[in-house]
């Protein structure tokens, strides 16, 4: 059976890869199936040894394919946002309608102009997305998607560009390609994330989004709900709590990871009681309280320093850290942030570790098509840290 109404997913994480097919229906995600698989040869979020890499990835397709008995030509890939460039821009075109009628082209037209003109701004990175915002005509009217159809001399388009290192992006292209599977596009994982997190009810406009992952945590600032304005990352992850269990108590990494999602940071009960040898509640919890306290201070100290105008911001976690139990108590305190909570309603994929790879799929259901014509994929030279985030404080609507 053929694909043409599913999606597929595939996220590269700092030491895994997850695959997951399904489809977008009334702004909700369903899942058809979903596979994860470790790989030695992804470490912090580059890949270390691509035959590996490319075997795992192509066993996790596989996977999928034989379940759901469904043949996939393409896929969408989320990339770590390692140091992802997040910057808004505007472009404006003359419709090439001889009776102004606004057409597909004339957006592609802009998106290939932004490429462009943002293309020797920034060094060793590759523009891997530009993803509009708001759609104007007649110069004041606004639209959320393509005015396709309506009646206007010009067209302007507000968005936001995503570039990523250009080694990584360069060696997952290279990577598709031997897979034999087409690459249909490339989007930072916290993007993704925001999409997925858009489709939950009550959700802020603004807020911090907190992705712990296995080696990595990602700090992003997302606006109206999807837009990533900023992000960075921190060398930190789920395996550094998992090890230092694994030190403090003499377990090997496996027992020490099943103690972590097992019990977690629970409090001692009031009499005697060990979950394994002489370990207590206690003694866990101290010891994931240790290595958080000592992480979540530089994401603290993050959030001060690079992320102005956020301080009053709510904080959402992802990611499998997320679940440990007692976590949100322990985060609010240490950030001084409102933490937002909500409920995994995706059957077949209610870990909040799989959120960005379901973000994938409302990606894929929101994007308006492209003909691969018509697309380009530029480098840009990177300026000096400092500057840059010098030209992110801007106002959102400056350039409208």
């Amino acid at each position: 059976m053929e694909n043409s109404n599913y999606y597929l997913g595939v996220e590269f994480t700092s030491r895994a890869i997850k695959c997951l097919a399904g489809f977008c229906l009334n702004n909700q995600i369903y899942v058809l199936d979903k596979v994860e698989a470790d790989c030695h040869g992804l470490k912090n979020g580059m890949i270390i040894d691509e035959p590996l890499v490319l075997k795992t990835f192509q066993s996790v397709v596989k996977e999928i394919e034989d379940h759901l008995k469904i043949h996939f030509t393409d896929v969408t890939v989320a990339l770590p946002s390692i140091n992802m460039l997040c910057k808004v821009d505007t472009g404006t075109t003359i419709t090439v309608d001889g009776n102004n009628v606004i057409q597909h082209v004339d957006t592609m037209n802009i998106l290939t102009a932004m490429k462009k003109s943002n293309a020797s701004l920034y060094k060793d990175l590759t523009i891997i997305d530009i993803v509009p915002d708001t759609y104007i005509i007649n110069e004041t009217e606004r639209y959320d998607e393509e005015p396709l159809g309506k009646i206007s001399q010009s067209l302007s388009l507000h968005g936001a560009i995503y570039a990523l290192d250009t080694p990584l992006v360069n060696a997952v292209k290279h990577l598709i390609s031997q897979s034999g599977l087409t690459l249909k596009h490339l989007v930072p994982s916290s993007h993704a994330a925001a999409l997925y997190l858009s489709t939950k009810a009550k959700m802020p406009e603004s807020y911090i989004l907190l992705d712990i992952g296995y080696q990595l945590t990602t700090v992003s600032f997302v606006h109206n709900k999807t837009q990533v304005i900023d992000s960075k990352t921190i060398l930190f992850g789920g395996d550094d709590i998992t090890n230092e269990i694994g030190r403090r108590f003499n377990l090997s990494y496996n027992e020490a990871e099943l103690l972590k999602c097992r019990y977690g940071m629970e409090k001692s009960p009031a009499f005697p009681l060990y979950i394994e040898g002489k370990i207590t509640f206690d003694d866990l919890r101290q010891a994931i309280k240790d290595v958080l306290k000592r992480n979540l201070e530089k994401v603290r100290d993050l959030l001060e320093s690079d992320f102005e105008g956020s301080e009053n911001l709510p904080l959402i976690v992802i990611g499998g850290t997320s679940n440990l139990n007692n976590f949100y108590m322990l985060l609010a305190n240490a950030l001084n942030r409102t933490v937002l909570n909500f409920d995994m309603e995706n059957i077949g994929a209610r870990n909040k570790n799989m959120i960005s790879v379901l973000g994938i799929i409302k990606y894929e259901s929101k994007r308006t098509p492209v003909v691969e014509e018509e697309t380009i994929t530029s480098s840009i030279t990177r300026v000096d840290n400092k500057k840059v985030s010098k030209k992110q404080n801007y106002k959102f609507d400056e350039e409208l």
